[in-house]
């Protein structure tokens, strides 16, 4: 008995090893991917990876944000990876990694599925093929008739989305002689609750002393130029006339800085 158990533990060891390197080449995926679908050299289809479940499986989003959106969970079965499809079609075929070559190729095999009828067409077969910075899945669908249909996507990563961010320098502006007078009538007050909710919504990153020496300034984010002259503009200080801002794109990196500095 032990010595046909010998071989069979050896077996599972290797089956084991070879899925957590898979699991290990899904996990690295994790970020922004897209495609050029119909070739006019536009990446517009995108896929997102996600590491989730402390480090225990991976989301994979299809076409986020589209009436097409679809995931993909990836995780370990036993000594196998199994992924399941959530399908816009409604059905949820679940297939096991069949192959693993060790050279970033894992093929995918249907198993079994949910609501997966005799008329139903579903996908029931996967080939991922993972390089540096590509993606390759060749998608299999079955349908009742026994009919297959391919479609292939060769992904590409995409660079991270790195936040904009815009310094505003105040200097004294028509108003500033009556600054007083005016932020009792604007409100200290509002302009201070403003700047917090600016905080909290991770827009601003830090604010300095405005209103003693007209010396001070606001660092934050933006998604343009435009949009970030709008947001200074609507601060009281700025509208009363106290404080005129100018504006510029902030080009030193910021690391891990927030807070509000008053």
């Amino acid at each position: 008995m032990m010595i046909w158990m010998i071989p069979m533990l050896a077996v599972e060891a290797t089956d084991l090893a070879k899925a957590n390197e898979a699991m290990d080449a899904i996990k690295a995926l994790e970020g922004r991917w897209a495609a050029d679908t119909d070739g006019d050299g536009t990446l517009e289809s995108v896929v997102e990876f996600e590491v989730i479940a402390n480090g225990s499986a991976v989301r994979e989003i299809m076409f986020p944000g589209t009436e097409h959106e679809m995931t993909n969970m990836y995780h370990l079965d036993g000594t196998s990876v199994r992924m399941t499809h959530f399908c816009a079609g409604g059905n949820q075929p679940s297939m096991v990694a069949a192959e693993v070559d060790g050279e970033g190729a894992i093929h995918f095999a249907f198993d079994r599925g949910c609501n997966i009828g005799e008329t139903t067409t579903y996908m029931g077969d996967l080939a991922l093929t993972i390089g540096e910075d590509s993606i390759v899945e060749a998608w299999t669908s079955s349908g009742p008739d026994g009919a297959q249909h391919h479609m292939t996507f060769e992904f590409a990563r995409l660079e991270p989305e790195r936040p904009t961010y815009f310094v505003a320098t105040m200097s004294k502006g028509p108003h500033w002689d009556d600054n007083v007078a005016l932020m009792d009538q604007h409100g200290i007050q509002d302009h201070i609750e403003h700047l917090e909710a600016l905080r909290e919504a991770g827009t601003l990153v830090m604010a300095g002393p405005w209103l003693d020496t007209a010396g001070g300034m606001m660092i934050f984010r933006a998604s343009s130029m435009d949009e970030a002259h709008a947001l200074v503009a609507s601060e009281a200080v700025v509208k009363a006339g106290v404080v005129t801002p100018s504006v510029h794109q902030w080009m030193v990196p910021i690391h891990g800085v927030d807070g509000l500095k008053q």
